[in-house]
């Protein structure tokens, strides 16, 4: 029973897959047929564009052959003239479509355009007309060389020029003698000359400045003529130097400042100084006093001369500084320490202090 159960459903599976193989084999001649269909379509419409392009392809030659630059209305006659083709007799030899021939004498008649093939004849033409050109050149400079060659030959064949005749040179010895002659003579002559306007330089600037001193008035000065004099040098020093009267250099005299100078010795070495300034009131006096006493060193006031007035040291400088209560005068006594102790500056001080006027 078992067995027989077994052949039953190995039969109906058989029947099954038959069934499936029928139902595939139709689905695919079903399939087939529409894919032969659509095979078909695309050759019919690959045919159409192929057969489009070369309607297009002819028109485009004819076109350009129309509108190429630089024909003449001759040239279109000819085209036009030109003897008819059957469509069957384009494929015969020594035959050429009437397409081809329009192409042709387009070719020969337009110019070359960028980008078209060069004509293997017009190259060889231009080549051969370069060549010509070099030869023709080339036989120029040489006709050149030789005609130059042959001026150089008969320079050289020509006989020489005789040189002028000079005047013979004189000795050596005669030519340099005459030479420093000369020289020794327009040397002096020079000298002579610098000499003569060098001594009228100086009579001019002496002229120039004696006009100008007879017709200069000189800037009035503060007078302090007596305040100190070489006898009283004398009697405070008991001659015990000689001092000698010069100006002081420095501040510049005028009507508000003036200043006596002494120098002491031959190598007139610094001795004695009186400096003497009036101002317009006594608060500018007093203003100066008070800034010479702040800017001087070594400062010590002292009433020894005056009510107001202090002592400074400065390089082996002594000076002892007053002012007149009453005036607006300020005076300044200076004296070297190698020749003036304190009793000494003092006394010097005292006798300005009872001149000041």
């Amino acid at each position: 029973m078992r067995r027989w159960w077994l052949i039953g459903l190995l039969a109906l599976a058989l029947s099954v897959t038959a069934c499936g193989k029928d139902e595939d084999s139709k689905e695919a001649v079903v399939a087939k047929k529409p894919h032969k269909k659509r095979k078909k379509r695309r050759k019919r419409k690959k045919k159409r564009l192929a057969k489009k392009a070369g309607d297009k392809g002819k028109a485009g030659d004819k076109a350009k052959a129309d509108d190429t630059p630089g024909k003449t209305g001759g040239d279109k006659e000819k085209v036009a003239d030109a003897p008819k083709v059957k469509a069957g007799a384009g494929k015969a030899p020594g035959k050429i479509a009437p397409a081809a021939e329009t192409e042709a004498a387009a070719k020969a008649v337009a110019p070359p355009r960028p980008g078209d093939a060069p004509d293997k004849a017009a190259v060889e033409a231009d080549a051969a007309k370069a060549l010509r050109e070099a030869r023709a050149a080339h036989d120029k400079a040489t006709e050149a060389e030789a005609a130059k060659a042959a001026r150089v030959a008969e320079a050289a064949t020509e006989p020489p020029v005789p040189a002028a005749k000079t005047a013979p040179a004189a000795p050596a010895p005669v030519a340099a003698e005459a030479g420093a002659g000369a020289a020794k003579t327009a040397a002096a002559k020079a000298a002579e000359a610098a000499n003569a306007a060098s001594k009228a330089a100086e009579q001019e600037a002496a002229a120039r400045q004696a006009a100008a001193q007879r017709g200069r008035v000189p800037p009035p000065t503060l007078d302090i003529t007596g305040y100190l004099s070489s006898g009283d040098l004398e009697r405070v020093f008991k001659k015990k130097w000689k001092f000698e009267l010069e100006d002081l250099a420095g501040i510049k005299p005028d009507k508000g400042y003036n200043a006596l100078y002494f120098t002491q010795g031959k190598r007139r070495k610094f001795g004695v100084s009186v400096q003497v300034w009036r101002d317009l009131n006594l608060i500018d006096s007093r203003t100066r006093f008070n800034t010479m006493k702040n800017t001087y060193t070594d400062v010590v006031a002292t009433k020894k001369v005056a009510e107001q007035g202090f002592r400074a040291y400065y390089g082996g400088i002594v000076t002892l500084v007053f002012v007149d209560p009453r005036r607006p005068l300020l005076a300044a006594v200076s004296c070297s320490t190698r020749i003036c102790n304190a009793d000494a500056l003092i006394e010097l001080s005292r006798r300005v202090k009872e001149r000041l006027r």
